[in-house]
């Protein structure tokens, strides 16, 4: 009962913070919309929200396709059981491009659709190892009663308005030196310390 008193305190007390620290309604409702689009894994929202610079490394149709062979394919399924926003960090500005830092945390499912192969604890403890690397700090759980991965992570973001009369766009953040090099200048790669 503690546990459950303490975790409901601390939700309430992350929303009040989280209220209180974003007075940009216009950048709440595109961050929660975009978390929404997320979890329920709606590619096509999650592509119109993405931030243009992206496009220039692979093409929407390319990404797209990326994103839903990723989430589910002849081996797989991934669905996000929850997501939370822990942290949002102050506008910062490079030239005139607004940018901001976005923590999150979220709980994954992950389903092997050759649910025999689970019953060999070798394909389980490199399953185990395989998504540790694509959560490095992660939790990674399997959860033999449900007969599924069970990932725990945090992640970041960072929501891009280009100038005034556009809307706040969003690109994921995954730690690789000429992707972020492409993708962002290097004030904000410092900034952010995102290298």
């Amino acid at each position: 009962m503690k546990k459950i008193f303490f975790a409901f305190s601390a939700t309430l007390f992350s929303i009040a913070i989280f209220a209180q620290k974003n007075t940009d309604t216009a950048f709440s409702r595109r961050l929660n919309d975009y978390m929404r689009f997320t979890r329920e894994l709606k590619f096509d929202d999650i592509i119109t929200y993405t931030h243009p610079k992206l496009f220039t490394i692979a093409t929407k149709d390319q990404i797209k396709e990326f994103l839903q062979s990723s989430f589910e394919n002849e081996q797989m399924k991934i669905e996000f059981d929850s997501t939370a926003i822990t942290r949002i960090s102050e506008n910062f500005k490079s030239e005139s491009v607004n940018y901001k830092r976005v923590d999150y945390w979220m709980a994954v499912t992950v389903t092997f659709k050759n649910t025999a192969a689970l019953s060999d604890s070798n394909f389980i403890s490199s399953m185990t190892s395989a998504l540790q690397q694509g959560f490095p700090e992660g939790k990674i759980v399997y959860n033999p009663f449900r007969k599924k991965f069970e990932v725990q992570a945090n992640g970041l973001m960072i929501a891009i308005k280009d100038n005034d009369s556009t809307p706040w766009m969003f690109l994921g953040y995954q730690k690789n030196d000429a992707l972020i090099k492409k993708l962002y200048p290097q004030q904000v790669i410092d900034h952010f310390k995102l290298l």
